[in-house]
């Protein structure tokens, strides 16, 4: 069973997003383009397309040549992913989630291209690339993937690239592998295949089988070092991931926490860890005040978006010199003209410059971190 949409343009999802200002279109300088989200909140992500936004990549026909694994959710961030709605007898994996950066390959006009979620260009997108180019077997897999219509995602890790665990050898390993048009992900065994080809390495399930139980994988969580988490994998592709106490208390899931740390979470991506950890560890506590500020900075920066692309249609028209002068004044002056000349605004690196340190060291008290729990008489039932 297979519950992705099928994409084949970028006609095929581009309508259903319309208006979503925290889903971005990105004009790439090679003629791709990519949608990806901003920035989200509690309300992003309410359709299968929203979720495709993820770095899902176009050709300059419009052709799809890139897609990305899709948005899935913390254990107990949101309703879909609340443990007693969801049937554990459907586990198809669980694999080791790896603490580095995600990164797919294509080809674009006969070349071979890497990218993180939004960028062909950023530092770890350039570091994957040389790595790929020092080994021929990870290009020739590369290739024959696109040949196949498949999208590889791989994790990059590295001693010099550290997040929170120290990796000590540059490695490019397989995450998942996905059909371009159907999106479906291939089994196990299918990757088990395709790899071992290549001599590719495969981030190996940890556990792949029969008689899966949440709780023992949960019971294993609370009490692990050195490790970030799980991603489980059901039957049908869709997936959810859990952390480790010991990781989410390297990113402030600590008994209080200040206004301003939130909004940090936020413009870091990680309030949605922040968010599940604290639902399943402390399901008493007051999230009210923590969603309030999620919603009021992401809020903040969409406006922004959507302002500033208000603007430019309004005065597209105009030659840039002329637009400038007449928006004099403006806050938003320098990002109209940047916009209209086809730049690409980083509106959340604006944020944390300009408006994160207005929000207040107050601390909001979440009470007590506890164990790991969870609302199952019997764990191995939805």
């Amino acid at each position: 069973m297979n519950i992705f949409p099928k994409i084949e343009t970028l006609q095929d999802i581009l309508p259903h997003i319309q208006g979503m200002e925290y889903i971005g279109v990105l004009s790439a300088k090679n003629g791709s383009t990519v949608l990806c989200y901003q920035i989200s909140n509690s309300m992003s992500f309410a359709t299968s397309l929203e979720k495709e936004c993820r770095g899902i990549t176009f050709d300059n026909k419009g052709n799809i040549i890139v897609r990305s694994m899709h948005k899935f959710f913390n254990v107990n961030e949101r309703e879909e992913s609340k443990i007693e709605n969801i049937d554990w007898t459907q586990v198809h994996a669980v694999y080791d989630k790896m603490d580095g950066s995600m990164i797919n390959t294509g080809f674009l006009n006969g070349e071979l291209f890497t990218k993180s979620k939004k960028s062909f260009t950023s530092p770890v997108a350039v570091m994957a690339l040389n790595y790929i180019s020092e080994h021929q077997n990870y290009y020739d897999f590369a290739l024959a993937c696109f040949e196949k219509g498949l999208t590889p995602t791989f994790e990059y890790t590295s001693p010099t690239h550290r997040i929170v665990l120290d990796y000590k050898v540059e490695a490019l390993t397989v995450l998942q592998i996905r059909e371009m048009v159907s999106g479906r992900y291939l089994t196990v065994d299918e990757m088990k295949e395709l790899t071992a080809q290549f001599g590719v390495v495969l981030n190996l399930p940890i556990w792949f089988g029969e008689d899966f139980s949440i709780q023992k994988a949960i019971e294993t969580l609370d009490s692990a070092n050195e490790m970030e988490g799980y991603v489980i994998q059901f039957k049908d592709g869709n997936m959810v991931k859990i952390k480790s106490k010991w990781y989410v208390n390297l990113h402030h899931a600590v008994t209080f926490v200040r206004e301003r740390d939130i909004a940090e979470l936020v413009l870091d991506e990680a309030i949605d860890d922040f968010i599940a950890f604290l639902r399943t560890n402390r399901p008493t506590a007051d999230m009210s005040r923590v969603i309030e500020i999620n919603d009021s900075v992401t809020g903040e920066i969409e406006k922004m978006q959507s302002d500033v692309d208000k603007l430019v249609s309004e005065h597209r028209h105009l030659p840039f010199k002329e637009m400038f002068a007449k928006l004099q004044g403006n806050p938003l002056q320098g990002f109209v003209v940047q916009r209209a000349r086809g730049k690409t605004i980083d509106y959340v690196r604006h944020y944390r410059q300009h408006k994160l340190p207005l929000w207040s060291l107050k601390a909001i008290d979440m009470g007590e971190i506890t164990d790991y729990h969870t609302n199952l008489d019997d764990p191995n039932k939805a």
